[in-house]
């Protein structure tokens, strides 16, 4: 058996990678070809795709990921997503390279973005941070978040 395998494994089907060269089944973080091309999974200890999020260590410590529900792929860049509590959906950012989910200051397509240093949801309207007070855009369709700076603007 090798490459993509769906099993039922503990009564759950869920997608397997062996290894093309020896057959064995992988885990961990893998650079794999998909469907849509090569992307990073991430495979439990059981060798399970996981998806959704998931805490998980790296080379830079341990970080939020989120994995696309129906391919498993790691997403990255402004995602609109359940929080990872299932409570509510927001905004999130995940580093366009390393695929963790990003918190604090976040510049990215010529604007800067506050994301809650504990859940990584993106920041709208006043916000306080280290004695300092900013304006992030808070209306849908105006590129939400955006930190308002050197303009002047009717709020």
């Amino acid at each position: 058996m090798y490459g993509w395998q769906k099993l039922k494994k503990n009564g759950k089907w869920s997608w397997f990678y062996f290894d093309p060269n020896d057959g064995f089944m992988v885990t961990g973080w893998q650079k794999l070809k998909w469907s849509k091309g090569s992307d990073w999974f991430f495979f439990d200890k059981t060798g399970a795709m996981v998806t959704g999020w998931q805490e998980l260590s790296w080379s830079k410590g341990k970080d939020w990921f989120y994995f696309d529900p129906i391919n498993g792929n790691m997403i990255t860049g402004w995602q609109y997503i359940l929080d990872r509590f299932g409570n509510r959906k927001a905004w999130f950012f995940f580093d366009k390279t390393s695929g963790a989910m990003r918190k604090g200051w976040v510049f990215d397509n010529n604007s800067w973005y506050w994301l809650d240093k504990t859940s990584g949801e993106m920041a709208t309207g006043w916000l306080k941070e280290n004695e300092k007070i900013y304006y992030l855009e808070p209306r849908s369709g105006y590129n939400q978040g955006h930190a308002y700076q050197n303009v002047t603007a009717t709020i």
